[in-house]
């Protein structure tokens, strides 16, 4: 049985590619920005369990409530909108993105995870404050592929 990609990364460094078949495998991205607006928008059908982490260590990501939070889970469900759009302030100068999941254990206890199995993302397309990524899912039984849930990213810096 091949390795798994959480495997592939423990080898290496968790800030480093690993290569998967033909994808060039990553287990979150950093996207550039102090001040401004970031849009999530959901390419791919809804799958319960699957979504997406925006984080960072210092400032915050500003919810349609006024509350502030460092760290924000945006999940692909039916009942959910697939665009979203948040303020941020990063006076590191960084928000990290990556792809998370959520599953039931034996006891129906509720789990969030990012880094299990074949969990990982694909940087599909790029351009001038955009990404479009492909992620895996996090299920040992199935093969690495980056089509479990499909996003994209863009962003607008504040002058």
């Amino acid at each position: 049985m091949s390795k798994t990609v959480k495997q592939s990364f423990e080898e290496g460094s968790i800030s480093t590619p690993v290569q998967v078949g033909e994808w060039e495998v990553v287990h979150h991205d950093r996207i550039a920005i102090r001040r401004g607006f970031v849009r999530l928008v959901f390419l791919s059908p809804p799958d319960w369990g699957q979504g997406v982490c925006l984080e960072l260590r210092k400032g915050f990501i500003a919810l349609s409530d006024g509350s502030k939070v460092r760290r924000l889970h945006t999940w692909h469900e039916p009942e959910y909108i697939s665009e979203v759009e948040y303020r941020v302030s990063c006076p590191e100068g960084e928000l990290v993105v990556y792809n998370i999941f959520r599953h039931k254990g034996m006891d129906d206890t509720i789990y969030i995870g990012h880094n299990t199995g074949n969990a990982g993302m694909v940087l599909l397309d790029e351009a001038l404050h955009y990404r479009r990524y492909g992620c895996s899912g996090f299920r040992l039984n199935q093969e690495f592929s980056p089509t479990d849930i499909e996003f994209e990213i863009d962003w607008e810096e504040e002058k």
